[in-house]
């Protein structure tokens, strides 16, 4: 199971480019689908305590950084990979730098790798060096 993650330009938010595709789910059992079910339904969508990424510090809390923050809460709790995640304390930065960089390999017409899903891009979510 993949869940997307939107990319959009560098410089506006308002366009939808593609979906980068996250690892598979460590288990797909029913019942780590109900908790991780539970997991994202009980996530408060409002910021909290959580730090706005510098990036985005004019946008301030948006979409985009509470799905960053609900990767790390699954990486957390064993439902996926840390394929992505960086145990740094900038692993958000360069997870939304990754995903504007797929963004833009789209956007500039880059499609090795990409998947057309029902008329949508998708990428598989990559390491910095490899986009």
């Amino acid at each position: 199971m993949h869940q997307p993650l939107t990319a959009n330009t560098p410089d506006t938010d308002t366009n939808f480019i593609c979906c980068v595709a996250l690892p598979a789910l460590l288990d797909s059992s029913p019942e780590s689908l109900n908790a991780i079910r539970t997991l994202l339904a009980t996530h408060p969508v409002d910021q909290e305590s959580t730090p706005v990424i510098p990036a985005r510090k004019a946008k301030g809390w948006a979409c985009e950084q509470w799905v960053i923050r609900a990767i790390g809460d699954l990486v957390d709790a064993g439902h996926l990979s840390d394929q992505f995640y960086k145990r740094h304390p900038k692993w958000r930065d360069l997870l939304l730098q990754n995903i504007t960089k797929a963004g833009a390999k789209v956007l500039h017409g880059d499609n090795v790798g990409v998947t057309v899903v029902d008329g949508i891009s998708v990428l598989e979510y990559k390491a910095d060096a490899e986009y």
